[in-house]
């Protein structure tokens, strides 16, 4: 019996695109749409749980339930380049004081993306510059909020 190959994949081709509004966020551009990304990670849900253990519950078992759902955090890896749109851009968007509209795009194969779109919180950006290698900038992202996934419009 022949086995299906893999449709593993790699992310090679992901991209994501970050701005302080929804408009400036599909109009793209420059500092919106970071370059040369090398590593970025979708949001993963968890949720928080709540203990609800009464004086009856069954067999003495501890109880729970779900409560609030949080999307996380994660990081986008760039090559650096000092002073250019990507640089400044991650620099302003962690100064922001409100939070902003991103937009990943992670390759499904034959040119098609599958996007994930939502509100997120730039908490920290810091810089590498080592003496063999690439310099990288990392943006720390925490999503806020809902999101939307579908597949390329």
């Amino acid at each position: 019996m022949a086995v299906a190959p893999s449709k593993a994949r790699t992310g090679f081709g992901s991209k994501f695109a970050y701005a302080a509004s929804a408009a400036a966020l599909t109009a793209g551009g420059a500092g919106v749409d970071w370059a040369e990304v090398t590593s970025l990670a979708p949001p993963g849900d968890t949720a928080d749980t709540e203990e609800v253990t009464h004086m009856e519950s069954a067999d003495r078992r501890r109880e729970w339930i779900k409560t609030l759902i949080d999307s996380g955090e994660a990081d986008v890896v760039v090559n650096l380049v000092p002073g250019g749109p990507t640089d400044l851009a991650m620099q302003a968007a962690v100064l922001a004081e409100d939070y902003g509209f991103y937009k990943m795009a992670i390759p499904k194969g034959a040119g098609k993306f599958w996007l994930i779109t939502g509100t997120v919180l730039i908490t920290g950006y810091t810089r590498e510059t080592p003496i063999a290698g690439a310099m990288k900038g990392t943006a720390r992202l925490k999503f806020t909020g809902t999101r939307t996934e579908s597949d390329q419009a």
